[in-house]
């Protein structure tokens, strides 16, 4: 059934929900008109304008886009990829992409409120409804007991609820969702887990092309550094977008081994897109992503707050190797040992203050920077002679030994 209402626009809906932030089962003409009785995010057109745009025209007015759910649009992958001159010419590209099921109202509903879609947001009972608002048009919606809506407009995609402030945002098209809802693009694409910054998720993909989206929520001016490290996968790429859906920067190896990570500031609050894949055709298998933040500029004491002591001239940035290139960290607080490996901190071995070094098991050990076998320079674990320090974990107890093999340190320094 369908309901005209008027007087749509500037009044502020009197929505009382739990104080959880859920809502409860109400009528389907309340919900209507809850909706149709809510504020739209008008904000100044010129928001509306340019390749840059954060707002959506409808109705002759611009409605900003809501960062807690847009996703990057689907084409964007491949488009980034024309302008990323810095990644291996002499790997094979990526399949072009092929064409896109847009869904419909129904399949992005029923999505949203799955695990892989917006679960925490859209979730309980629902109906399914529409209201005609004068100057827009019919918005079909619907309405889950969480106290959220999810709506379609033409090809467009809006939300409201507690989850938005009470307040009507555009989200995207359809089509943006299509990667989402459906496979899509060079072998399909699909999300992940969240991940939490200082923590880490696993993903894995097993088609050819294919790639995976993890949702993080970062906080505007604040630096972040995310790792994306191989299990089985061979040559780990990843890419970051914005809140709005746009392109920020990718990266290939800069974790070394063919590892990537990418280390950014972020420039609007909000839940951003790690996107996870190969560079190379062919590639499949499993990887864990890390996310850290707080990091800085460290030289050889290393520096950062609340995150990792980010190393001076290093391309790994946070990461420090040991002897068999098993990835490691320094907190910038505690300065101790942090293992991606068992994602785990030991106080057994931590930095001196405002030192590079410190004793682990009775033994001097340092960060030092090494030459790469890629090129540049790497921060690596090494005795008081420049020899590499292997860290072997069994059962929880780590071990130290120095090995035979001296590092290269030729043109590298702090």
């Amino acid at each position: 059934m369908m309901r005209k209402l008027q007087g749509v626009g500037i009044l502020v809906a009197g929505l009382v929900l739990a104080a959880c932030g859920g809502g409860g089962d109400q009528a389907a003409s309340d919900a209507g008109a809850k909706f149709a009785a809510a504020p739209m995010a008008v904000v100044d057109k010129a928001q509306c304008e340019g390749p840059a745009a954060t707002g959506h025209l409808e109705g002759g007015q611009c409605i900003a886009r809501f960062p807690g759910l847009t996703p990057p649009q689907a084409a964007a992958r491949h488009e980034n990829a024309q302008k990323q001159g810095a990644r291996k010419s002499s790997a094979p590209k990526l399949a072009a992409q092929q064409p896109l099921t847009t869904p419909d109202k129904t399949a992005l509903f029923n999505w949203a409120s799955s695990s892989s879609g917006y679960p925490g947001i859209f979730y309980g009972s629902y109906f399914d409804d529409a209201i005609y608002m004068p100057g827009f048009g019919t918005f079909n919606y619907r309405y889950y007991s969480s106290g959220n809506y999810l709506a379609v407009l033409g090809s467009g995609v809006y939300a409201y609820g507690w989850a938005t402030g009470y307040t009507i945002y555009y989200v995207g098209t359809l089509s943006d969702f299509s990667c989402y809802v459906y496979s899509c693009g060079g072998g399909g694409g699909g999300s992940g887990g969240s991940l939490a910054v200082g923590g880490s998720v696993n993903g894995a993909f097993y088609t050819s092309g294919a790639y995976v989206d993890h949702t993080v929520y970062l906080y505007a001016g604040t630096t972040y550094t995310f790792t994306m490290m191989a299990n089985t996968l061979y040559d780990p790429y990843l890419e970051l977008y914005n809140p709005y859906g746009n392109f920020v920067t990718y990266d290939d190896d800069s974790a070394g081994n063919l590892n990537a990570r990418i280390t950014t500031t972020a420039a609007y609050t909000g839940y951003y897109i790690l996107r996870a894949s190969s560079y190379t055709t062919g590639d499949t298998g499993s990887y864990t992503l890390y996310a850290t933040s707080g990091t800085s500029g460290g030289g050889g004491g290393g520096g950062g707050s609340g995150g990792y002591i980010s190393w001076t001239n290093s391309n790994n940035g946070v990461t420090v190797l040991d002897a068999n290139n098993e990835s490691f960290a320094f907190e910038a607080n505690s300065r101790c040992l942090y293992s991606y490996n068992t994602q785990s901190t030991t106080t057994n071995f931590c930095l001196y203050s405002g030192a590079a070094y410190g004793s682990f098991a009775g033994q001097y050990v340092q960060v030092m920077l090494v030459a790469s076998t890629t090129g540049g320079c790497i921060a690596a674990l090494a005795d008081a002679y420049g020899y590499q320090i292997d860290i072997y974990t069994n059962n929880g107890v780590q071990t130290v030994t120095t090995t035979n093999s001296k590092y290269n340190t030729t043109g590298c320094t702090y």
